[in-house]
C-alpha cells in the first residue's frame, strides 16, 4: 500500500474556487504518480473552507470512483488558512511524489515541484 499526500491553498471560500482547486490538486497528484489502483481518498479542509466539500467536487466532476471522505482539519493556532489536503491510498507499492501547490508549499518546502498542470 502507498499513500500519496497533497495540499493546495484556496484564496476565496467559494464553491467555484474549492471545486477548481480540488480538481487541480487531484489531477496534479495523479499525473505525477503512476497508480490506477486507488482504493480510498481522504480529503480535509481547514475550518475556514465551508462553502463546498472537496470530495464532492471530485465526484461531481467524474474524477473519483473510489470510497472517499472529507473531514475538517483540526484547528491549530497560527497554521495556514484555506487549505485543502488529499491523502490518496493505493493498492500499489511505489515511492510516491507528494504534491504541495500554491501557498501549501509552505507546509512542505522540501517537496516543491515545478507545476505546469491545471
Amino acid at each position: 500500500m502507498t499513500v500519496i499526500r497533497g495540499a493546495i491553498s484556496v484564496e476565496k471560500n467559494t464553491k467555484k474556487e474549492i471545486i477548481e482547486k480540488a480538481i487541480q490538486l487531484y489531477k496534479t497528484i495523479i499525473m505525477n504518480n503512476n497508480s490506477n489502483n486507488i482504493f480510498f481518498v481522504l480529503g480535509t479542509q481547514t475550518k475556514d473552507l465551508n462553502s463546498y466539500n472537496c470530495i464532492t467536487a471530485l465526484r461531481e466532476n467524474s474524477l473519483l470512483y473510489s470510497p472517499a471522505q472529507c473531514v475538517q482539519e483540526v484547528f491549530i493556532k497560527n497554521t495556514l488558512k484555506k487549505i485543502i489536503r488529499l491523502n490518496i491510498f493505493c493498492n500499489d507499492n511505489f515511492i510516491p511524489k507528494h504534491i504541495y501547490l500554491d501557498k501549501a508549499i509552505l507546509l512542505r518546502p522540501d517537496l516543491e515541484i515545478k507545476n505546469d498542470a491545471s
